[in-house]
């Protein structure tokens, strides 16, 4: 448990309370194992019916981690899963496969180890919809650094 955090500059740390350090920043950035500041990241869109769509671009040497979600079904009940998808193409999923009702949805709340994340550096983030019409998705990601991987 912390017992007292103590504010350096921009950022509040926890001084004593236990094993673990924990670090909150301010301003939409996280800390990550190795120093370094990512900035968390935003994007909406719609994922076409019956279809895989790109939803993230890939980034060369970062990895895509993705923080939170909201995800809105059209009119049509159906299903979506979330791919990694590498310069080959090879597509690789990355989440279960969510069904959700007609005009329904689910969201997936901020968790700062994130919920899925791309296999490798330099893949792009894809939806894959089926027997559904289109839909809305919303997230939160960061852009992880190839030489912070094999630290989280």
């Amino acid at each position: 448990m912390i017992e007292k955090i103590k504010p350096v500059g921009k950022t509040y740390v926890a001084t004593e309370g236990g094993q673990h350090l924990s670090t909150i920043t301010g301003l939409g950035k996280m800390k990550l194992p190795n120093g370094e500041f990512v900035q968390v990241k935003r994007m909406f869109g719609t994922a076409s019916s019956n279809a895989t769509t790109e939803l993230i671009q890939a980034v060369d040497d970062k990895i895509i981690r993705v923080l939170s979600a909201i995800v809105l079904h059209g009119g049509t009940a159906g299903t979506i899963k979330f791919v990694s998808t590498d310069a080959t193409p090879t597509s690789t999923d990355i989440s279960a496969t969510f069904n959700n009702a007609a005009n329904g949805g689910m969201i997936l709340p901020h968790n700062p180890h994130g919920w899925f994340q791309c296999l490798d550096v330099g893949c792009k983030l894809q939806a894959t919809v089926s027997n559904s019409s289109d839909v809305s998705v919303q997230m939160t990601f960061i852009e992880i650094p190839a030489d912070c991987f094999d630290l989280l």
